[in-house]
């Protein structure tokens, strides 16, 4: 099976290739880099879905699972169970019900994919915290003010693991943080370095940030 390749060194694989070819990473919000694209401002771009514009095209090119997050002490660990050969337990979505959520703020898309995770349960909790950064949604649960739905890259960044357990949805209700590759009319259009970066991305199972959930 082959190994995933981290976008840091899918730069570092095109750098060899190009040389003498100048990369400019450029740091916005998603929706002003779809903008970008439109224009001819940036060949591709990384965002995650999903896009809002629908003239821009994408490749998905990795999908990160969302976890669960429930602080240590809480009793909604009860419905956490194991799975004979995967590294983490899982847990039932019918588990959010009627308990105290502590999602992202509702612009940001990490908060749709849960919303899609959670619509089953037709509103039968409460979000009693929003916050427009997701470090901080893992703090917040971390200290026991409710649980929530992380994707796994983030949960791995912040782990926490002196006060929040992790669980996998099960099959059935799994969602993903999806990333893609933002680019134009077509990938044939795309200059040939931007076209071969392209292809490194989407090609060779790279995965951003650059950790596996």
């Amino acid at each position: 099976m082959r190994d995933y390749l981290c976008v840091r060194e899918a730069v570092y694989r095109f750098q060899q290739s190009y040389p003498n070819i100048k990369i400019s990473i450029i740091e916005d919000n998603s929706n002003e880099l779809e903008n970008k694209i439109i224009h001819g401002a940036l060949d591709i771009a990384i965002v995650c879905l999903p896009v809002r514009n629908p003239h821009v095209n994408y490749t998905v090119f990795y999908r990160d699972p969302c976890l669960i997050a429930v602080p240590k002490d809480h009793p909604m660990n009860e419905a956490g169970y194991r799975v004979e050969g995967e590294p983490l337990p899982f847990m039932p979505v019918e588990a959010f019900r009627n308990r105290r959520l502590v999602l992202t703020s509702t612009q940001k898309k990490s908060r749709a994919v849960a919303d899609r995770a959670l619509r089953p349960l037709n509103g039968a909790y409460e979000v009693s915290l929003e916050s427009h950064n997701i470090e901080a949604v893992i703090r917040f649960v971390a200290r026991g003010l409710g649980v929530s739905i992380i994707p796994s890259v983030f949960a791995q960044n912040y782990a926490e693991p002196d006060h929040i357990n992790y669980y996998r949805m099960e099959e059935k209700s799994e969602v993903y943080h999806e990333w893609a590759v933002l680019y134009g009319d077509s990938v044939e259009n795309l200059p040939r370095p931007s076209r071969e970066l392209y292809h490194i991305l989407c090609d060779e199972k790279c995965i951003f940030p650059e950790f596996l959930g």
